[in-house]
């Protein structure tokens, strides 16, 4: 299973709409809700904890207390993982005008330029 920024969107969001910080649950039904293995989970998760979004108990039998951070409602509310990934792109397409404008001006670094370019246009295409 591909782990993309809207499946991380709906276990972040599922975890914010609880309106609580302190979220006793398992793996199990974290995988149930999101439709993912429960591997994909804790991938997840990791990410999540690794990220600031929140820390995480991890107890026996694969249950867990996910403790929410602050960072976790800031990031739902300004789109979550899918406004970044759009917002990376964004950058990306800003960057790349930039070069082309520069290729212009400096054309005796037409070379570098284009590498630039070409390792954006490939960047760009994981999106």
């Amino acid at each position: 299973m591909l782990i993309t920024p809207q499946l991380k969107d709906k276990l972040l969001n599922g975890l914010v709409e609880l309106d609580t910080i302190q979220i006793n649950t398992s793996v199990k039904s974290l995988s149930d809700y999101i439709a993912a293995g429960q591997d994909v989970v804790l991938c997840l998760l990791d990410h999540f904890e690794h990220s600031g979004i929140c820390s995480i108990k991890r107890y026996v039998g694969g249950n867990l207390t996910i403790i929410l951070d602050a960072k976790a409602y800031d990031m739902q509310r300004r789109g979550g993982f899918t406004a970044l990934e759009d917002l990376y792109q964004k950058q990306l397409l800003k960057l790349e005008k930039e070069l082309e404008k520069l290729s212009k001006v400096f054309p005796d670094k037409t070379t570098i330029i284009n590498t630039a370019l070409a390792t954006i246009r490939t960047v760009m295409s994981f999106f």
